[in-house]
């Protein structure tokens, strides 16, 4: 197996004669390569248990994922979730043409230098920049991820088409699948090519991946789409309920007798949108007002 290299477990112990002296060493050497291979799976699925999903939020739980998958299982990770997924729509179902993708995460290891056949989306406006959650109070969307496209024939265009995954030598594509659709895709590389410098590989570095890896790799995204969804999910309730509370606060207040009234609605956590929901002045006998705030 010339393209990895191999763990060899070995015991060294003393060939003596009848009268005790030694006249040579003896090694018993076993290939453990397997069982350290599998030792080492276990452990990023641990590690990824721990560390992907850890808020509900599309965008970092896509980091989370190269995070955890960079440099100890791939040389590049790319994450492309769909633009529905980012604004808490419904997982897509239908064709590659069908799907609009936003490149998420993008990371590498130092001095890594990795083909990426996405290109950008000339009829996909780039999303503006912005924090947490689809969108903000005001419903605007606030993402700075680029949209990327995939030509026809590339292992992440033939993912989208078929739903599965792809292998294609150093380049592993796995699907983000939830509810019957797809949220995205994770492209895992080995960066098997030389760098930007030019330098050819580290000798150590394995040219694909095997059986194991791919079943690991399938498994990591698929924890990964729950942990997704459940954002999804989140982003598409939270931004319902900062729809109604739009809804909910008054366009203008009506003009008093006794004060003259003046009014900003600013909430006390642009994330969750606490500051209360809705508020309005009401006129009461003795040239009084109310002052009426809920949430």
């Amino acid at each position: 197996d010339p393209g990895r290299d191999h763990l060899w477990s070995c015991a060294y112990y003393r060939l003596e004669d009848a009268h005790g002296h030694v006249f040579g060493v003896c090694e018993d050497a076993f290939d453990v390569t397997d069982r350290y291979r599998v030792q080492e799976r276990l452990a990023l699925l641990v590690e990824a248990g721990r560390r992907i999903g850890t808020v509900l939020d599309v965008a970092t739980t896509a980091e989370e994922i190269a995070e955890v998958a960079v440099p100890d299982f791939a040389a590049t990770v790319r994450v492309d979730v769909t633009r529905a997924a980012m604004t808490g729509e419904t997982a897509a179902v239908g064709s590659a043409a069908d799907m609009s993708l936003l490149r998420v995460a993008d990371r590498s290891e130092p001095g890594t230098a990795t083909p990426d056949p996405g290109l950008p989306d000339p009829e996909g406006p780039e999303s503006p920049r912005g924090g947490s959650g689809a969108a903000n109070s005001a419903g605007e969307d606030r993402h700075p991820y680029p949209p990327v496209v995939y030509p026809p024939g590339s292992p992440q265009h033939r993912s989208l088409s078929s739903g599965g995954l792809v292998l294609d030598e150093g380049t592993l594509v796995v699907p983000l699948r939830a509810g019957g659709g797809i949220l995205g895709l994770v492209t895992f590389d080995r960066g098997v090519g030389p760098d930007a410098s030019g330098r050819p590989p580290a000798p150590d570095r394995a040219t694909t991946f095997d059986n194991g890896e791919v079943a690991l790799a399938d498994e990591l995204a698929a924890r990964a789409a729950v942990c997704i969804d459940n954002a999804r999910r989140y982003t598409r309730e939270r931004t319902a309920s900062l729809a109604l509370q739009r809804q909910l606060l008054p366009h203008h207040l009506p003009p008093q007798s006794a004060v003259r009234t003046a009014y900003r609605y600013l909430p006390a956590d642009d994330v969750t949108g606490v500051g209360g929901d809705w508020f309005d002045v009401i006129p009461l006998s003795g040239t009084r007002v109310g002052l009426v705030v809920g949430d």
